[in-house]
């Protein structure tokens, strides 16, 4: 098993050219047993949809900025 943190998978999707690439690096992961470290299930699954929907044909030209809103609410300088 192969621990992969939801984050890298993240970037290796921005850096993606097409759905080829994907389906590659899937099947990949598959044959290593990778299994994704999320950050928390609910925020990774949306991170990894929104990505997955719109790399393509659109691929993202700009870094993403993920803003962490926890139990008491966002971090100290985050707004």
């Amino acid at each position: 098993m192969t621990p992969l943190s939801a984050i890298s998978w993240l970037e290796v999707l921005q850096g993606m050219r097409n759905k080829a690439e994907l389906v590659v690096v899937k099947k990949m992961l598959q044959h290593r047993a990778a299994t994704l470290l999320p950050v928390s299930e609910a925020m990774t699954q949306r991170a990894i949809d929104l990505m997955e929907s719109l790399t393509w044909p659109h691929a993202v030209k700009t870094p993403i900025r993920v803003r962490y809103i926890g139990p008491r609410g966002p971090l100290a300088g985050d707004t």
